[in-house]
């Protein structure tokens, strides 16, 4: 009977400390975009690396065109850092370390040859799996990604959401753009030492979190508008509630700063 009593405590007390462990993940759990767009900007951005490779194989100085490198290596190495991370099934997500550790060494390229191995590296890391456990840690520089990165990615999205026949044929455009900016300002949260106010990590974390969850709300406006579940007005009005907090971070933490057009 003694045994008895004992096994059912014990069984209890497991399913209570389940229950908390459950709960406990629950909570730490970040929130983050769609695989699937994360999948799609990785491909992106190795395009936009081939591109960037030609340009400046033609480039008569290498240093002062060079800056593309930084730009899109820091912000596909974000996003690489959100697909490890997820929860969800992703065919870059065991090659997620290789492909950090590779974009790094192509932002750090110093001359042609250095980029051109550091590309060809890149483009071969996405089917190496590695068993490298990932952290939200810094992985990558924030200056080339908020003064080059992100305003290149608002512009190329901004062309696509003046009017519904735009976003019509924009929708992957979008999608994948507030995803990559959702996967950029989760990655920057450890970057809070290279702001102008270091001493405001709290209030950084929190700004970004902001951001972050404006994006991913934008994010789902937009496939809810591809499922023709949102229309166009919730959207925008979605895509300006993302603007007004990116906004919002700027005005703390860069005063002066225009953030997004």
């Amino acid at each position: 009977m003694k045994l008895t009593l004992r096994f059912l405590f014990a069984l209890a007390l497991f399913g209570v400390l389940s229950c908390f462990a459950i709960s406990a993940k629950a909570a730490d759990a970040i929130a983050l975009p769609p695989v699937a767009d994360l999948e799609n900007q990785v491909d992106f951005y190795l395009k936009e690396l081939a591109k960037d490779m030609e340009d400046l194989a033609a480039s008569k100085d290498f240093a002062a065109d060079a800056n593309v490198l930084p730009r899109d290596a820091n912000a596909l190495t974000l996003i690489a850092l959100a697909i490890g991370m997820s929860e969800g099934e992703s065919k870059y997500k065991a090659a997620a370390p290789n492909i950090i550790t590779a974009a790094q060494a192509v932002a750090g390229a110093k001359d042609l040859a250095a980029a051109q191995a550091a590309v060809k590296a890149l483009e071969d890391s996405v089917t190496k799996k590695s068993d490298a456990k990932l952290e939200w840690k810094k992985v990558a520089k924030m200056e080339p990604v908020m003064k080059l990165a992100v305003p290149k990615i608002n512009t190329g999205m901004g062309r696509y959401t003046r009017n519904d026949k735009m976003l019509d044929r924009g929708i992957p455009n979008v999608a994948g753009a507030t995803a990559a900016l959702a996967a950029i300002v989760q990655g920057l949260g450890p970057n809070y030492d290279e702001t102008l106010k270091p001493d405001q990590k709290d209030e950084w974390l929190k700004l970004s979190h902001d951001f972050r969850d404006a994006a991913l709300k934008a994010n789902a406006a937009v496939h809810g508008y591809e499922k023709k579940e949102v229309d166009f007005k919730t959207f925008k009005a979605d895509l300006d509630a993302m603007k007004a907090s990116c906004e919002h971070c700027h005005k703390v933490f860069v005063p002066g700063a225009v953030s997004v057009e």
